[in-house]
């Protein structure tokens, strides 16, 4: 009997390599999505624009442990001299709230409310999440994840910062 448990487990870790989620070159997976930390200095739109011709879209956060590994990828893969990273979220002035904008794996953009229920108030730097009414004339309503203690802030989208791409793994 310890022969065929040997076999099945020797048998299911070939599998998970020959049926695998694939991401493309460069990006790295975590939990059926796909990564990519970008170091060059840019502006909001062109990381944006940088994202979606490599088919991602710009970083969104769902849950506490994808951010815990991202943190990662930035403290792992570079970043030392950067003052943070532009991500997918954004403030609507109309609705006065956040968003986060990603592209589905059909090419449909997707946007998605951050709530209390989708958006952990540990992951925002000081006065970030609950200050809202600060950001009805603020032109910083693009979120960036800051280096200094890897937490969400607003920043202005014209700041040159590097940036994270995300997309599905295939």
């Amino acid at each position: 009997m310890p022969c065929l448990k040997i076999l099945f487990i020797g048998l299911a870790y070939l599998c998970s390599f020959a049926f695998g989620l694939k991401c493309p070159q460069g990006f790295e997976e975590y939990n059926m999505a796909c990564y990519l930390v970008v170091e060059t200095k840019v502006d909001f739109f062109s990381a944006y624009r940088d994202c979606r011709a490599m088919k991602s879209y710009l970083l969104n956060v769902d849950a506490t442990p994808e951010l815990n590994f991202v943190k990662g990828l930035v403290e792992r893969l570079g970043g030392r001299n950067y003052p943070g990273f532009w991500i997918g979220g954004f403030w609507s002035r109309t609705l006065q709230a956040w968003f986060w904008e990603k592209t589905d794996a059909e090419g449909r953009n997707t946007v998605t409310k951050l709530t209390p229920d989708n958006t952990d108030v540990s992951w925002w730097g000081y006065g970030e999440h609950s200050n809202v009414v600060n950001k009805r004339d603020d032109p910083e309503h693009w979120l960036m994840l800051k280096r200094r203690d890897l937490k969400l802030y607003s920043m202005n989208a014209y700041e040159k910062l590097g940036y994270i791409c995300e997309t599905v793994a295939e």
